[in-house]
């Protein structure tokens, strides 16, 4: 369920096609602490959506994603937060106090042919309805 139109989010399982889908929430260190030794500051809240029917992990999504889709809409992150577990996201460069006026790109830090300028980030927008 993507009641929230966040975008990525997956309607049918890849591994055995179900759309038996649940979402559950989950905790990771992001810092070097051992486990024990956490501080508050040390984790970060994602959440996951699995398949009902084969336990198939379809995707995560940090916490902040959901608080932006229910509010005004997406904030451009600034590169230093981009993650691997994000995936391709729409890029922007924030230059001399306005935004490059050029096309975004759309992809990752880790792609072959990342540009290597761009400075934000927002989430990729979900596909749009079916046409009729």
């Amino acid at each position: 369920m993507n009641i929230l139109n966040i975008p990525g989010i997956p309607t049918t399982c890849k591994n055995c096609g179900s759309s038996k889908l649940e979402w559950f929430d989950a905790v990771r260190n992001a810092s070097h602490a051992v486990e024990g030794r956490l501080r508050s500051q040390d984790v970060r809240c994602w959440f996951v959506i699995g398949c009902s029917e084969c336990s198939e992990t379809l995707g995560t999504l940090p916490s902040y994603l959901i608080a932006e889709a229910m509010n005004e809409g997406p904030k451009a992150r600034p590169l230093e937060e981009w993650h691997e577990d994000y995936g391709c996201v729409v890029w922007f460069t924030w230059r001399d106090g306005e935004w490059l006026g050029e096309p975004s790109y759309i992809g990752s830090p880790i792609c072959d042919d990342w540009p290597g300028y761009h400075t934000h980030f927002i989430p990729h927008p979900a596909f749009p309805r079916n046409p009729e």
